[in-house]
């Protein structure tokens, strides 16, 4: 549902949306989901481990996944703060 809210505020601002998840058919959701905003907005969609696409790219990263918290910490360890406010 989060990304819904990304793909509005994208819609509206401008930018681009990555979407990655390990399970396909959690991206294949997605996509139905955003199946308005598909060709409206710059999105990918991504089957993998999210800590694999971490990198300095991105202006915004948003964690909303990782069943455990060692997950979501590795990924966050990942994040470059120095780009943070």
């Amino acid at each position: 549902c989060s990304t819904l809210f990304w793909a509005e505020y994208i819609q509206k601002n401008g930018g681009s949306l990555v979407c990655v998840d390990i399970s396909p058919k959690s991206i294949e959701n997605c996509q139905t989901v955003l199946s308005s905003f598909i060709g409206k907005i710059n999105a990918r969609f991504l089957v993998g481990d999210g800590k694999d696409y971490i990198d300095d790219s991105y202006d915004l990263i948003y964690l909303d996944g990782g069943d455990s918290p060692s997950e979501c910490l590795e990924q966050f360890e990942k994040i470059n703060k120095s780009k943070t406010y």
